[in-house]
């Protein structure tokens, strides 16, 4: 992964779990932050190539958000 994107999701988030599974050798992102960051943050990821999965609300104004690398990269 990238340094870059890892720097960029600790300016927004709360907490980060970056998790390699050894069956598909696609890579997660599991982030507790505020909903206002989602957009950012999803964007900046679609570009990098992972996509949101699954949300979850934590609280009134955090979410929690899993992202997983995909085969392919999104063109900005």
């Amino acid at each position: 992964m990238e340094n870059s994107i890892y720097n960029f999701c600790w300016e927004f988030c709360y907490e980060i779990l970056i998790a390699d599974p050894k069956s598909d050798n696609r890579e997660f992102f599991i982030m507790n932050l505020p909903v206002k960051f989602l957009p950012i943050l999803k964007t900046r990821l679609d570009i990098a190539g992972f996509s949101c999965v699954s949300l979850q609300l934590h609280g009134k104004e955090s979410v929690i958000a899993r992202f997983r690398k995909t085969n392919y990269h999104v063109q900005a």
